[in-house]
């Protein structure tokens, strides 16, 4: 009798040893899939943002003022932090031109400045070539 409640105490530990180890393992890969998940997110968000960085720039070459805002909105929702504040700069000068009637806001040096380094940034980090 003896014998067998000790069977069933190791039993018992095997498999609560069992449920432990899956667990730890169940976590770890839920951890990496959470990563990957994380990684895909930001690949998209830096995509999504290049896309709008060209197109508001173009919008805004062309005088195209509400496709420049509304990608220019895009561009700085999907903005990486270590351009948003361009993002928002060339959004807000867009927009302004827009209220005001003051075209020449967009042929201002630190407007041509800005709208270079957002699609220098965009061609580096999402052109495939």
């Amino acid at each position: 009798m003896r014998t067998m409640t000790s069977a069933r105490r190791l039993a018992t530990f095997g498999a609560i040893a069992v449920l432990g180890l899956s667990a730890a393992a169940c976590e770890q890969v839920g951890a990496a899939v959470d990563n990957a998940t994380a990684a895909a997110g930001n690949a998209v968000d830096r995509v999504e943002f290049c896309a709008a960085a060209l197109q508001a720039v173009q919008a805004a070459n062309d005088r195209d003022l509400d496709g420049a805002i509304s990608a220019g909105q895009r561009m700085v929702d999907n903005a990486p932090d270590d351009v948003r504040a361009d993002a928002e700069f060339i959004l807000r000068e867009v927009t302004a031109a827009k209220e005001s009637g003051d075209l020449s806001r967009l042929d201002s040096q630190e407007f041509r400045d800005t709208a270079q380094r957002l699609q220098t940034n965009a061609r580096d980090n999402c052109d495939p070539r």
